[in-house]
């Protein structure tokens, strides 16, 4: 084999998102050239939502514990759960190895910051020196937004340097994505001012919004406007007109955490220092340079469906072998199936590691794990007994998979668990690092998250029938209410509020029935994965619990679809009050800790039914009037939207 080579840890929440991607796949190049090594620890959130999801994240922790880690990368813009940081560096200070902070001075951390404010300074005064602009607006992140004010400070210095007066109504918040984006074009669309020969944006993805906007008003880029972006994702390449926007140099960020790795193997300690990182400006299509189009659109398209298609066979193979596991007890159900669709992974690395104690027949060993499922290149492994290992071991064959010759050139970790419960850990290998890899992933933590979830869940009901008091509460218990949030479902819903009709105390009284909606839960689910899905969900349903109160009852349906009812004396005008509904739900979702964070609208669409609650009330035609009502505000919102 050689000598062993260094491993590096990467830690960061998300990791498919596109400044963690191209810093893995720089950090991978350079590794792999010098004899080095990267696993990435993804975790599923970026801060302290739920004290659930904090536990969970320093089990990622404990284990790259166990990976003999030479040098610790942490990708703070995304991971910035402060528990979980000081256990990091609690973990690097015990092993003596340097830990390397992105974008974040911390004492005994050597600090690489990206040079954001020099990099946008360079896009402005190619806009305003080069290309003469004197009208130029600016589309800014979030308001009070470190990184958002840094630039903002640039664009009125270099106005100011030219002679350029600055306009407030030339500049708008963005909040770095599509939704604030298209309301700050609508502003500057309806302005008095004269229109802008220029449009610099904070980010690329505004930068795109901008350009569709134009476009639709019949402006040209960039003959009529230029647009600009700023940080270099890949979306920016493959965008007509080509984006003129600044990268990061991964490469130069990565080098430094070589060079200063190697520089600790040497002298036995860890001399920790801060290193700046440019941008690379990169003027394109969208200012009017390099007009020629030098894209490679076949090779882009090619790799475009290659990803679409995988996508859609891994979530239908998963969604398969879920539906094949939901009535199993056994969890070694899990690992007869998954080597059945080992096509998945031929040219990678696969392996399920669960915790034994999840296993009846092991409960009490909790100093074990158990590889239930291992295989490389096509050819699985399913051996039972002999597989378990000691948790104190990261992989029973993770030296000879780091270090021997099988083209498996980064590894990538995510944790199999439910909320607070940890049932174990994958780990996939690529040959290289892209973001459909690591969102693969992904989709197999969650997938298998849920079969494991449910297996276990159905061994506990088959050993609670045995048990009569005990079983029949939890049956009823799951039976009646929503497993993601907590709340009703359908069953347990509907048997609440018929039991409410049938109740002599409530005769005379009102039934107010509302039927409520999610509004572009597909629209996350597709563009920000399931997890952030889930997140829209729960919120939603907590937005509801504290709208209703203790006067009613609420319940999740399924997929996007809730309903409420509220008993009263007192009659309401909900015809008139129904956007002050909507409107205390949307701020009860803006009070739960993380949501205002999202780049993502949550919100509904409601319909209610008034009804008096006596021996003629029919509680199907309530609903259906509360149903159509629903969709008539749905298609009004739409009409509205568009």
């Amino acid at each position: 084999m050689g000598n062993k080579k260094d491993i590096i840890g990467v830690f960061g929440a998300w990791l498919y998102e596109q400044n963690s991607i191209g810093l893995l796949q720089a950090l991978q190049e350079k590794a792999k050239e010098n004899n080095c090594y990267v696993v990435g620890f993804n975790f599923s959130t970026d801060s302290s939502i739920t004290q659930d999801e904090v536990v969970a994240g320093v089990r990622l922790v404990e284990l790259s514990s166990f990976c003999n880690l030479s040098a610790l990368v942490i990708l703070t813009e995304n991971l910035k759960n402060e528990l979980i940081f000081s256990r990091l560096s609690k973990l690097a200070k015990e092993k003596g190895i340097p830990i390397f902070v992105i974008d974040r001075s911390v004492d005994g951390c050597y600090g690489i910051f990206m040079e954001y404010g020099d990099g946008f300074e360079k896009m402005v005064r190619h806009v305003v020196e080069y290309h003469g602009c004197k009208r130029i607006n600016m589309v800014a992140g979030f308001r009070g937004n470190e990184f958002s004010d840094e630039r903002i400070k640039v664009y009125k210095k270099v106005l100011a340097e030219n002679n350029i007066p600055f306009e407030d109504e030339r500049l708008g918040y963005g909040d770095f994505w599509d939704r604030p984006t298209r309301e700050v074009m609508e502003g500057f669309f309806e302005s008095e001012l004269e229109f802008p020969e220029a449009i610099i944006c904070a980010n690329d993805s505004m930068a795109i919004t901008v350009c569709e906007m134009l476009h639709a008003r019949g402006y040209s880029v960039p003959n009529d406007v230029i647009v600009t972006g700023f940080d270099g994702i890949p979306y920016g390449k493959s965008h007509i007109p080509v984006l003129s926007t600044c990268e990061p140099d991964y490469e130069a960020e990565c080098q430094i955490i070589i060079d200063e790795l190697f520089k600790w193997k040497e002298e036995g300690k860890c001399n920790p220092c801060t290193k700046t990182v440019t941008f690379k400006m990169v003027p394109n299509q969208s200012c009017g340079c390099n007009q020629a189009d030098t894209y490679d659109w076949n090779n882009k398209i090619e790799e475009m469906n290659s990803s679409l298609i995988d996508g859609n066979w891994h979530i239908h193979e998963m969604g398969r072998m879920v539906t094949e596991l939901l009535d199993k007890e056994n969890l070694w159900d899990i690992g007869v199936l998954l080597p059945k669709r080992f096509h998945l992974w031929k040219d990678q690395l696969y392996s399920v590691c669960l915790n034994a104690e999840v296993f009846p027949e092991y409960e009490n060993e909790k100093d074990k794990s158990v590889l239930l499922v291992n295989g490389i290149k096509g050819e699985f492994e399913n051996r039972r007994a002999s597989k378990k290992f000691s948790t104190t071991r990261f992989h029973p064959y993770f030296d000879e998979l780091v270090n021997g010759d099988n083209n498996i050139n980064w590894m990538l970790v995510r944790l199999i668990n439910s909320r607070n419960k940890d049932f174990g850990y994958i780990i996939e290998g690529y040959p290289d690092v892209t973001e459909r890899g690591v969102r693969r992933c992904d989709e197999l933590s969650m997938f298998l998250s849920s079969s494991v979830s449910a297996i276990i869940n159905n061994h506990k009901l088959s050993t609670l029938n045995k048990s009569l008091a005990t079983a029949n509460i939890e049956i009823e218990q799951m039976s009646t209410h929503d497993y993601l949030t907590g709340i009703y479902n359908r069953r347990g819903f509907l048997q609440k509020v018929s039991n409410t009709i049938k109740c002599k105390e409530n005769n005379g009284k009102h039934l107010y029935f509302m039927s409520i909606d999610m509004d572009g839960l597909k629209t996350i689910n597709d563009n920000y994965g399931h997890a952030e899905g889930d997140f829209a969900i729960q919120a939603m349903a907590t937005a509801i619990k504290e709208t209703i109160g203790s006067k009613g009852f609420y319940a999740r349906y399924g997929g996007d679809e809730f309903a409420a009812t509220l008993i009263s004396d007192e009659e309401f005008n909900f015809e008139n009050d129904i956007e002050i509904i909507r409107g205390r739900i949307e701020d009860n979702i803006k009070n739960i800790a993380g949501a205002d964070q999202k780049p993502y609208y949550i919100g509904a669409s409601l319909g209610v039914c008034d009804a008096i609650i006596d021996r003629n009330i029919i509680l199907d035609e309530v609903i259906k009037v509360a149903d159509k009502n629903m969709y008539e505000d749905k298609q009004i919102r739409k009409k509205q939207r568009q």
